[in-house]
């Protein structure tokens, strides 16, 4: 199976995430597809050979852009990398913008199937993120609404983390176990190539002083309230709990 059928089979589940009301029907569609990539990752990894495995590459777009970094919005595309074994990092162009900041552009560091995967489900995470905060949000303010959000984006990949850990169980008894071994060595392998590519510098976000632990924790335990499926099914019907 291919990244681009793994992406046909994640926009199924997208579709069927459409009309939820709440971070919890989305989440679960969104595990229910990192699910069926985490494991079709690990048995590829046991059939292909060295010498046809992807080589790393530094992706040439970027898969988040912006002149003011939101919290919430680097924490998700930082987390998806390092879940799908890739390096990230930013770097500042400046005359791009009125705003004397320049413009932070995240770039990904990884085998070009990762890549690619790691931009979909980015790009569905921040809009069911931003829907559904603007749901349960409206009206509050957005010091509540960021922290909402951020809470959101920590419990959702707290779940895919156990998740990560379930299927990790089921390819150990289908016998797949040396392929576990490469699919962890995947990240430090990006890390290596990134690091030794680049001089990084390393920077700590500076922590905000207006902050609502009421609306973080709110959103971090709507992010993991997720009933996770058995298996992905081929069923029109929707498959949400």
């Amino acid at each position: 199976m291919s990244s681009s059928q793994i992406i046909e089979k994640i926009i199924h589940l997208r579709k069927l995430a459409n009309d939820a009301s709440n971070i919890n029907e989305a989440a679960n569609a969104m595990a229910l597809a990192d699910k069926l990539i985490l494991k079709y990752q690990i048995v590829e990894e046991d059939i292909v050979s060295p010498e046809t495995q992807e080589s790393i590459e530094i992706d040439p777009g970027s898969i988040y852009e912006t002149a003011r970094i939101i919290p919430w919005k680097s924490n998700l595309a930082n987390k998806l990398a390092a879940h799908y074994g890739c390096g990230i990092f930013y770097q500042t162009y400046y005359g791009e913008t009125n705003s004397g900041r320049g413009v932070k552009r995240f770039k990904l560091v990884g085998r070009k199937s990762d890549i690619d995967l790691i931009h979909y489900m980015n790009e569905w995470l921040s809009k069911e993120i931003e829907r559904l905060t603007k749901s349960n949000a409206y009206g509050k303010g957005h010091i509540y609404a960021f922290s909402y959000a951020e809470g959101a984006v920590n419990g959702i990949i707290s779940k895919m983390k156990e998740s990560r850990e379930i299927v990790r169980e089921e390819i150990k008894a289908e016998g797949h176990a040396t392929a576990l071994v490469k699919l962890d060595a995947k990240l430090d392998d990006s890390l290596a190539f990134m690091n030794k590519k680049f001089n990084l510098k390393t920077t700590k976000q500076k922590s905000k002083s207006q902050y609502d632990y009421d609306a973080y924790h709110k959103g971090v335990s709507d992010g993991k309230k997720i009933k996770l499926q058995a298996a992905i099914t081929g069923n029109s019907k929707p498959i949400l709990n």
